[in-house]
């Protein structure tokens, strides 16, 4: 990597003697400078992805993040052969760190019309269906979501449910940092409703060994595909490199096949299915 910078800094020295001899050139031959400098410390950027131990798409497993978006992910890292690195944290420290930070990106992010403006995007690498859950014992009928505001709701804090129902006035939120505290706290009666991606309700039944019908779907409410999100300083060349690569793998085995070995092939996007 030493030689090239050697080499170009020859160059910009060369360049620079010339002034006197060809002025009318020089600013031509600054730019052509300038880029290749500029191309240098492109190539060369680190990236930084973060995630959250968040089931099924992505989580930790002896230490390491996995999951089928981690897979996809580390998949367009090793393609691209690029510098990156993947860090597990809570959602809110991934989160702000990706909204604040140059070449950052939090994953897999909902992607919602309170966010499209904050971030650019790479996607989608999968999608979930949002619901409201309840205890077998739930009798109201919720056929729309404005149906559920007299009830207790459950959220993990900071989420794209949370964000959705805030944005609708609903003002009666129990907030907790994962899908097993609300699990736990909806069967104690802590709360009425559920509000939260189907995705997360198998795993938190997995976890905690309880049977399906410990809890009921009384309304699905949307399904919001799961994106790469960038930081909106990210050079736009960035996300359109991460971008095209992404879609390569979907067209191959190797996007169905991560899928599957997790088996969570019910959260590939319909318009993706094989």
């Amino acid at each position: 990597m030493g030689w090239k910078i050697l080499f170009r800094l020859k160059i910009c020295t060369s360049l620079f003697f010339s002034i006197t001899i060809r002025p009318a050139k020089f600013s031509i031959f600054t730019c052509i400078c300038l880029f290749l400098f500029h191309n240098y410390s492109y190539s060369s950027e680190r990236y930084t992805l973060l995630t959250e131990d968040f089931p099924p798409l992505n989580f930790l497993e002896n230490g390491q993040a996995t999951g089928p978006s981690v897979d996809v992910v580390k998949l367009i890292i090793k393609r691209l052969n690029i510098e990156a690195e993947i860090f597990v944290h809570p959602w809110i420290r991934s989160y702000k760190k990706a909204l604040t930070a140059p070449y950052h990106a939090v994953f897999s992010t909902s992607r919602i019309r309170k966010r499209e403006n904050l971030f650019q995007w790479v996607g989608p690498l999968a999608e979930k269906k949002f619901c409201f859950y309840a205890r077998p014992d739930f009798k109201h009928p919720i056929n729309s979501i404005l149906d559920a505001k007299p009830f207790r709701i459950g959220v993990q804090r900071g989420s794209a449910a949370s964000s959705t129902l805030e944005s609708l006035g609903f003002d009666n939120l129990q907030s907790v940092s994962t899908p097993r505290q609300n699990l736990g706290k909806l069967m104690r009666n802590r709360f009425d409703l559920w509000f939260v991606s189907n995705a997360a309700v198998a795993e938190a039944l997995k976890a905690t060994e309880a049977e399906p019908d410990t809890l009921k779907e009384v309304f699905v409410y949307q399904t919001l595909q799961q994106y790469i999100a960038f930081n909106i300083n990210t050079p736009v060349s960035v996300i359109q490199t991460w971008q095209s690569e992404l879609d390569r793998i979907i067209r191959s085995k190797e996007y169905h096949s991560i899928f599957k070995k997790h088996g969570t092939s019910l959260l590939i996007p319909v318009a993706y299915r094989e």
